[in-house]
């Protein structure tokens, strides 16, 4: 139990240093008001944070494992968002959430191009998971390393479920609110 708990706070360490050196996403955020702007930003570093405890726990991480185990899975996370960021949605809200696209309104042409780019992202990031497995195998177990690239999907499934959740408990936003965002993004 004790090395469970430490090899959280050494993940969880590992995670600010990560968030330390924290780059820069495709595509310009149009927000006119910086809070709004750093809301993605800070959600994005929330959900490092939490991915971290979450995976060290789920992991069963010793002390040796996640000394080994981080350096490499850190690599790996921004090699794959590295690949993501070259296929993300340019538009953002003046929150800097992405604005997806209404698929079933798209010209064919314009859907041909998105479903291509969306199997050359997959086929990138299998081969990615292929060759961090390797490499990822030298710091845990293949059971380990199996089970992280499970955790992965949960984790955001997870995560995403949980803040759809506290923002349905959440009051609703006052009209003068509402009125500021809709001329902001504009």
């Amino acid at each position: 139990m004790k090395q469970i708990i430490f090899s959280t706070i050494l993940a969880l360490l590992c995670a600010t240093s990560l968030l330390a050196q924290k780059g820069e996403t495709k595509g310009h955020l149009k927000a006119a008001n910086k809070n709004d702007k750093n809301r993605f930003e800070q959600l994005q570093e929330e959900l490092k944070v939490e991915k971290v405890a979450y995976f060290s726990h789920e992991l069963e991480l010793s002390v040796e494992e996640a000394q080994k185990f981080w350096p490499i899975y850190n690599k790996y996370a921004q090699a794959e968002k590295a690949i993501r960021d070259k296929y993300i949605i340019n538009d953002t809200t003046s929150d800097g959430f992405p604005v997806r696209p209404e698929f079933l309104k798209m010209s064919d042409k314009d859907a041909q191009k998105a479903l291509a780019d969306h199997l050359k992202e997959q086929e990138e990031i299998n081969n990615l998971q292929k060759q961090y497995s390797t490499e990822l195998q030298k710091a845990v177990s293949v059971q380990k390393v199996l089970k992280l690239f499970f955790l992965e999907r949960s984790f955001m499934a997870n995560a995403i479920g949980k803040r759809w959740q506290e923002a349905k408990e959440q009051p609703p936003m006052p009209p003068e609110r509402q009125r500021d965002m809709m001329n902001n993004h504009h």
